[in-house]
This record gives C-alpha cells, sequence and structure tokens, in this order.
C-alpha cells in the first residue's frame, strides 16, 4: 500500500506494533480485487474517516499487528452505514487471530499464506444485523476447507440502521471465549484487525473513524 494511503489509514485505524520483536515493515495491506475506486478519505479539523463501497468481490484492508489478545483486547470505533435489505451489513469490522500452537492447523496456514492477510487461523467479524433478535448473539460461518474458522458477532440489530455515527466498545477477549471456549487465550495473538466488505446485489456504503485496538 503506498505512503500516501499508509498515512492517512494512521489516522484512522491504530494498534500497537510493539509487541512484534520482528517488526512490522510493512503495516497496512488490503487483500481482495483492486478497491481504489471504492474507497475514499474524509477529512475535516476535527475528524478523519474511511468511506467504503462494496465491489463485485469482498475485499479487506487491514492493519498488522501482533499482540496477546489478554494483554490490548479492546476495541473500539465509530461508524455509519446506509439503509438496505440484507440479512447481515456487508460491511464489518474484522479482526484476524491467530490461536495457540497446539491448535494450528496446517492446512489452513498453508492456504492463508498465499493470501495478502497475515497468516492467522480464526477471524471475528462484527456485523450490523437486520433482526432484532440476534443482537449481541453470534454465528459460526462453516468455512470451505482452506478458510479460517469465522465467527460474526452481531454487535447492533434491528431493521433501521442507524445513518448518523454510533460508537462502539467490544472486549475482543470476551468473544473469543465464548466462540472458542477451550482455547488458550494467553498464547492467542490478534494478528491485524480493519474493515471487510462483502458483495451484495445492492449498492452498501459505510464510514468508518477511530478503529483502535487497546489495552
Amino acid at each position: 500500500m503506498t505512503d500516501k494511503y499508509s498515512e492517512r489509514l494512521d489516522r484512522i485505524i491504530s494498534a500497537p506494533t510493539n509487541y512484534n520483536s520482528s517488526g512490522l515493515f510493512d503495516t497496512w495491506g488490503y487483500d481482495g480485487p483492486e478497491i481504489r475506486g471504492n474507497i475514499s478519505f474524509l477529512s475535516t479539523p476535527e475528524s478523519h474517516s474511511l468511506r467504503l463501497t462494496n465491489a463485485k468481490a469482498p475485499y479487506t484492508i487491514f492493519r498488522k499487528t501482533r499482540s496477546n489478545i489478554l494483554v490490548t483486547p479492546y476495541l473500539t470505533w465509530q461508524w455509519k452505514l446506509n439503509q438496505g435489505n440484507w440479512t447481515q451489513h456487508p460491511i464489518k469490522i474484522i479482526v484476524g487471530i491467530q490461536s495457540s500452537l497446539e491448535e494450528k492447523n496446517s492446512s489452513i496456514l498453508s492456504f492463508i499464506s498465499h493470501s495478502e492477510l497475515p497468516q492467522h487461523d480464526r477471524q471475528i467479524l462484527i456485523s450490523w444485523n437486520k433482526s432484532q433478535f440476534f443482537n449481541k448473539t453470534l454465528h459460526r460461518i462453516n468455512p470451505e476447507e482452506t478458510e479460517p474458522d469465522q465467527v460474526v458477532f452481531a454487535i447492533r440489530s434491528g431493521p433501521q440502521i442507524k445513518t448518523e455515527w454510533t460508537k462502539e466498545a467490544i472486549d475482543i477477549s470476551e468473544i473469543y471465549k465464548r466462540a472458542w471456549p477451550t482455547s488458550k487465550s494467553n498464547q492467542t495473538n490478534v494478528v491485524f484487525i480493519g474493515i471487510r466488505t462483502d458483495k451484495s446485489q445492492q449498492s452498501a456504503t459505510g464510514q468508518i473513524q477511530s478503529l483502535t485496538l487497546s489495552q
């Protein structure tokens, strides 16, 4: 990703890098098709935000990190999303996780290493669900054999999506325990955070600002 994009994204998505002893020379990346026409930066003296629209294929903009999930469990951000006729809004927050050594699946890790995303074996997707009955619930996605284990956490639900800025805050470690209760959290790392957009027949737009992973 170019220095121009990296400098702007630094103002929108932040995560610790000092926990990775090898250093993170490539802090930013994206996984998916060409997306320059699908993202734009909006700035005011008070704030900086990223505007996204969905494409013909899913894509992810992410920031690399490597911090223990118990050391930096808190994820906060602000977003606003457009209305639409879908079960889950196509624009989601994504957290990439590497589980403890004894839980690693070599075939999954081999696949992930060939994508643009950092090597990982689990993902938490955070979404806005249309049904009010799904609020604060976890839904497990049945992945293909070559995909990471995924869960979707409905942070909000209801047919009327708020079109103004909404503040969010979650404890990733708590969601992780619910999704994988037998996993050893003290040996589990968050390896990237970012924004994922899924393909949809309808146009989906959203704005994100101040996405932050912290202690």
